[in-house]
C-alpha cells in the first residue's frame, strides 16, 4: 500500500484547526445559546465526563469486542458465490497483531 504524501498529513492538520478556529470565533461572536454559568465550570465538567467516559470506553473494550471479533473470524462469509469482493478482511485482520496473537493462543 502506498503511503499518502507527508504534505497531505500537514494539510489536513492545518484545515482542521483552521475549522476548529473558525467555528470558536463564530461561537464567541454569536453564541448559539445563552451564558448561565461560568464557562470555566462548564468545561471543566465536560472534560471530567470525557475522561470518565474514555476510561469506561477503555475498561470494556477488549472484554466486548474480542469475543465479537473471535465469533465472526469463525463464520463463513455469506457472499452469494460470484459476489464482487466476496471475500472481504475479516476482523481479524484489521485487528493490530497484538489482539490477533493473543486470540490465536485462547
Amino acid at each position: 500500500m502506498m503511503q499518502p504524501p507527508r504534505f497531505a498529513a500537514v494539510i489536513t492538520a492545518l484545515v482542521i484547526a483552521g475549522v476548529f478556529a473558525a467555528m470558536l470565533i463564530f461561537e464567541r461572536l454569536r453564541p448559539l445559546r445563552m451564558t448561565v454559568e461560568p464557562k470555566l465550570r462548564r468545561v471543566a465538567r465536560n472534560l471530567v465526563t470525557g475522561g470518565i467516559a474514555l476510561a469506561v470506553a477503555t475498561l470494556l473494550q477488549a472484554p466486548v469486542l474480542l469475543p465479537v471479533s473471535r465469533w465472526a473470524c469463525q463464520r463463513p462469509s455469506y457472499f452469494p458465490p460470484g459476489w464482487p469482493g466476496k471475500n472481504p478482511p475479516s476482523v481479524g485482520v484489521v485487528m493490530d497483531r497484538e489482539v490477533r496473537l493473543r486470540m490465536m493462543r485462547s
